[in-house]
């Protein structure tokens, strides 16, 4: 995008060569040039040569944008400390050895692909939320210069793309960025003033919540709002089985924490789980009947 359409010569780093088709989609008739070079972030030395050879003779580059990441979705209690080592490492030890390396080069601009994590993390996603928080901190201190985009789900490019959690996400309000949308949010965070933007897609039940005032005026929420009402949940959706699960899980997990033993057995969370298992039976079914 920045290299056709603004002429940019953009250099792509990641930790393993390009599949061809993934060359293919960079070798083209772009006005500026793509440039891809192997490198991990964990590698300072190599990015250090990367950095060199992409700043020039001029010994300068306009922007640079980190958006490497690892997801690992999983709870604390179930993870190690390598684990969440693993997940932290691209973006908190990735930026500061992307700074190392780019000591005595002149940078435009520090950019942050970061999460919306950093604000509200997602079940499962503690170490994902911490090192997003990181990143966003350190991008935000190498001056005024630097911008964080805070970035909701993509749908079409990306991790997520096609991921099936996605349709429950769509039910709760949070609809996935388009390609086209995304890019164009990216340039308006980078001709604004503000230096960190929360970019999300969500309906204005949602925003409230994240402490936005909503104005039904706006014609592009206003038209947000017909797509998606227009527009049915993948799968019928019962809220209020949920709500009862729930509520259950509270009072069943309020009970175990009254000083019963912890290893001792749990008739609640026995009752819990088959009501969980049957709440998923019921959301499975009538997608199952669909696609018969």
């Amino acid at each position: 995008h920045l290299a056709e359409r603004h002429g940019a010569a953009v250099w792509l780093v990641g930790r393993r060569p390009l599949t061809p088709a993934e060359q293919a989609s960079i070798t083209g008739p772009a006005r500026g040039g793509v440039t891809y070079r192997v490198a991990d972030l964990a590698d300072r030395a190599a990015l250090r040569t990367v950095a060199q050879e992409a700043a020039g003779a001029a010994g300068r580059i306009d922007g640079v944008v980190h958006a490497a990441l690892v997801m690992d979705d999983r709870l604390l209690a179930d993870q190690s400390d390598a684990d969440i080592a693993a997940v932290m490492a691209p973006k908190a030890e990735g930026v500061r050895a992307l700074q190392a390396a780019l000591d005595g080069i002149a940078v435009g601009a520090w950019i942050a692909f970061s999460s919306s994590n950093a604000y509200t993390a997602n079940r499962g996603q503690a170490a994902y939320a911490a090192a997003s928080a990181f990143l966003d901190a350190a991008v935000l201190a190498t001056g005024p210069g630097a911008r964080v985009i805070d970035w909701g789900l993509w749908g079409e490019v990306g991790r997520m793309a096609g991921d099936p959690r996605s349709n429950a996400m769509q039910r709760m309000g949070i609809w996935p960025i388009a390609t086209a949308e995304g890019l164009a949010a990216f340039e308006a965070v980078l001709a604004g003033a503000e230096p960190r933007v929360l970019a999300l897609k969500v309906t204005d039940a949602l925003l409230e919540p994240l402490g936005v005032a909503t104005d039904p005026a706006v014609p592009a929420r206003s038209g947000l709002e017909r797509f998606i009402a227009a527009t049915p949940p993948p799968v019928p959706f019962d809220s209020g089985r949920l709500q009862a699960v729930d509520a259950f899980a509270t009072a069943a997990i309020t009970e175990q924490l009254r000083g019963t033993d912890p290893l001792a057995p749990a008739p609640g969370m026995e009752r819990l789980a088959a009501a969980v298992e049957a709440l998923r039976q019921a959301a499975v079914e009538p997608a199952a009947a669909a696609r018969a």
